[in-house]
């Protein structure tokens, strides 16, 4: 029997805001649970409803204060668990080499540590970075296609006006909003360019944003 049936088993989970829903990565955790032969108690299933860009977050405290040699953490992509990535190789080495924890992300099968030495599980902190860059950039790549696509299909059914579709990750919206807004850590061009749109779409979704969460921010 492999190990890690007999391990304290815990899942984390993230989503960017109280809006969001988290069952996607519950449902899929407890399916990889009961295919795997691993017990989870629900009491050891700790979420969060907060942006990814620290580890400043309650649920995630309370877990980590939980995790002991021998432990699992589960966690169903790497993305969940944060989005700054130099804070997340930090976080990785911590959890893997000092406290000896197991880590299984079922999206990606390579930064699973169950059964890896310690020369493997050095290697996979010090390649989760570019894992976790190639994975984003891929699914900014996935995300250009499906908006030519769309607009491929809209022209077919004449039904195109000559706007180009807009689709705006809005978790990563939030996070570079906060960035810019709050921290002063961006510029708004940056965050421009990071979500691949022109100047018109940026401010409307900020206007959107800031109606929606009732900010209100001191005239410049």
């Amino acid at each position: 029997m492999n190990q890690i049936t007999n391990s304290k088993t815990f899942f984390y989970g993230r989503v960017s805001t109280k809006e969001q829903d988290p069952d996607r990565q519950i449902t899929a955790v407890k399916k990889y649970c009961v295919d795997n032969d691993i017990s989870l108690d629900e009491r050891d299933i700790y979420i969060d409803r907060q942006s990814g860009k620290d580890f400043q977050r309650e649920g995630y405290i309370t877990l980590k204060r939980q995790l002991r040699e021998g432990y699992l953490l589960l966690i169903k992509e790497l993305d969940r668990l944060g989005r700054n990535y130099s804070q997340i190789q930090e976080e990785w080495r911590e959890l893997t080499r000092e406290r000896k924890v197991n880590i299984i992300v079922l999206e990606t099968d390579l930064l699973n540590t169950v059964n890896k030495s310690e020369l493997e599980c050095t290697l996979i902190a010090d390649i989760s970075l570019s894992i976790l860059s190639y994975v984003a950039q891929k699914e900014r790549n996935k995300m250009l296609i499906r908006q030519r696509e769309g607009i491929a299909k809209a022209k077919l059914q004449g039904k195109y006006t000559g706007r180009r579709p807009i689709d705006v990750d809005m978790e990563l919206f939030a996070e570079l909003y906060t960035k810019w807004r709050v921290n002063k850590e961006l510029k708004a061009v940056d965050c421009m360019r990071l979500l691949g749109i022109k100047p018109g779409v940026f401010y409307k979704h900020v206007r959107a944003w800031e109606k929606k969460n009732n900010i209100q921010l001191e005239s410049k």
